[in-house]
């Protein structure tokens, strides 16, 4: 008798809990709105909870008070931990920080009593600035923007937020895009973009691209359709790389003939969009539909194109249309030609030819592109098209799958080609630093769960750690000589060495190089002559050796040679 009456009181004491637990504590959202917030405007909350709308952007609307805030009145379990964000009905209108930043998403815990949240929302998102390049990246940008009403095109920039020029386009239009040229190399410009519709941004800024040897990041990464929680994870992440640019492997939304995903889409990017520029290679979900064309402004057809950024050259294909005649003819000619200027070659397009997940490998690439790939020097070709992560090496060239952007994530598996494989969501950042590459894999909490180095221009014979980590000048050897010493020098990166001999009275009397050279261990020999070939008398010689590395003071080491014939 005792268990069964002890069992009944643990059970009327664990009702009476659950009872009180559940009694619905009052929670009033107050919030102030920015002030460009129209008497036309509704503005609702989207949360974490079915009474938040479960992310519904125009679920739960607010009403508008005499005083110009907006509130509502929700009911909820205490304690309860609530995730939310305002919007104007759309993400497209999703609310903004202070100078128009991406805002965490709002949290709180409803307390024991009723209460009433004060919450202010400094902006509300927008469709743009967005930032590309179709010709030289140096010296031009192309700075695109959409606005909600129709009206004309102004684009104020400078080093500086007094700005000092300015380019207007008179047609009127939402969709709205200018080249600014004439633009300095590795520069920072601030921007700000308006329209007689009486649209305009916040102060932005953008950069030209970097001389060819500057260190830079870009990310890569795909499949950012769907799913907006995901994507906009993702985008954080990327906003705490802050790359250089960003490449995009293509099914960027749901479907590219709908308006809206577009807007959605942009909401939640906006805070890379505005400064960093962005390249996309067309996925099937584009649908290769004119709104795609009219949105986005790449070089050439805008199907495949390239550019130039720092020592590396980037190659954007398109599986959506025909593999083969005019467009891997323009491939093989691109690829012959950047194979004798750039140090690294990356290729982006859409579907993998090789995969292990889902949609598996597309063979048709495969059996247009790849050969051309390892003929021409390719470092890494990237694609999306499998929700997943894979890396895989074949002849000498890495294909890597980085289709975590968002979209529903699917199984992957492993095939004979497959160095590493996991259904995630993820971006790629890749560091360029001269002829080392550091590529690491990134889930959106920040942990890295694939990463490697490679070297440019190195056969694969050569071992890595054999690069030198400084510069450095060794005693020439012999020393005194009598007909010839050699003088031995290390580079840890792409360097402009020069090589002379003095004598003591400080005149030149042998220049033995003044030439650009890759990363290594060198050796020079001298033979104890002039530049007219004629020997040299007996004597105390200095041999200064100066190199001009990037990003670095210029560096001299001067040597006492002795000559004895």
């Amino acid at each position: 008798m005792r268990k069964i009456f002890f069992v009944i009181r643990v059970a009327v004491v664990s009702y009476f809990l659950s009872f009180i637990g559940t009694e619905a504590i009052q929670v009033t959202f107050l919030v102030t709105v920015p002030f460009e917030t129209t008497t036309a405007d509704t503005v609702y909350i989207m949360g974490s909870e079915p009474e938040l709308g479960n992310w519904d952007p125009d679920e739960v609307s607010l009403s508008k008070n005499p005083d110009g805030t907006w509130q509502i009145v929700l009911d909820f379990d205490s304690l309860k931990n609530l995730f939310y964000h305002y919007t104007k009905g759309s993400w497209f209108y999703i609310e903004k920080g202070p100078v128009g930043e991406a805002v965490n998403v709002r949290s709180y815990t409803v307390p024991g009593s009723d209460v009433i949240v004060y919450d202010t929302v400094y902006k509300w998102g927008q469709f743009g600035p967005y930032l590309s390049w179709v010709n030289d990246p140096k010296t031009t940008m192309v700075v695109s923007w959409r606005t909600e009403d129709s009206g004309d095109f102004t684009v104020e920039y400078g080093f500086d937020t007094t700005y000092g020029f300015s380019v207007s386009d008179a047609t009127v239009g939402t969709l709205h895009s200018f080249e600014l040229t004439g633009l300095n190399p590795s520069t920072t410009y601030h921007y700000k973009v308006s329209s007689s519709s009486g649209e305009t941004s916040v102060d932005n800024t953008f950069s030209t691209a970097i001389y060819q040897y500057e260190p830079f990041t870009f990310v890569a990464y795909g499949d950012t359709r769907t799913n907006d929680g995901d994507r906009a994870a993702v985008v954080s992440r990327i906003i705490n790389i802050n790359p250089d640019i960003i490449f995009n492997t293509g099914d960027l939304v749901g479907d590219g003939r709908v308006d809206s995903y577009w807007k959605t889409w942009f909401s939640t990017n906006q805070d890379i969009l505005d400064h960093i520029p962005y390249f996309v290679a067309i996925g099937n979900h584009e649908e290769n539909d004119p709104l795609y064309f009219d949105i986005w402004h790449f070089p050439g057809n805008e199907q495949w194109y390239s550019i130039d950024y720092g020592n590396a050259h980037f190659i954007c294909l398109s599986t959506e249309t025909g593999l083969n005649g005019v467009q891997r003819d323009w491939l093989e000619a691109d690829l012959e030609s950047a194979s004798h200027s750039a140090d690294w070659i990356f290729v982006f397009f859409h579907r993998p030819p090789y995969s292990s997940g889902d949609h598996g490998s597309y063979l048709l690439a495969r059996n247009a592109w790849c050969s051309l790939f390892e003929d021409y020097g390719v470092d890494i070709v990237f694609n999306g098209h499998d929700h997943d992560y894979e890396r895989s090496l074949v002849n000498g060239v890495y294909y890597i799958v980085t289709g975590g952007g968002g979209a529903p994530l699917r199984p992957v598996g492993t095939s004979e080609w497959t160095i590493y494989s996991e259904m995630t969501l993820h971006c790629c950042e890749i560091s360029i630093d001269s002829l080392q590459l550091d590529l690491k894999a990134i889930k959106p909490d920040g942990t890295v769960f694939d990463s490697f180095l490679i070297y440019s221009g190195i056969d694969e014979d050569t071992n890595p750690e054999r690069i030198p980590y400084f510069f450095k000048v060794s005693q020439n050897h012999p020393n005194p000589f009598t007909n010839k010493t050699e003088i031995s020098y290390e580079l840890p990166a792409i360097t402009h060495i020069t090589i002379s001999v003095y004598n003591l009275v400080g005149q030149l009397v042998r220049t033995l190089e003044d030439s650009y050279k890759e990363a290594g261990y060198y050796t020079i020999t001298w033979d104890g002559k002039n530049e007219d070939g004629i020997k040299l008398k007996n004597g105390i010689y200095f041999c200064n050796v100066k190199a001009i590395i990037k990003n670095e003071e210029n560096l001299v080491d001067t040597l006492k040679m002795i000559l004895v014939r």
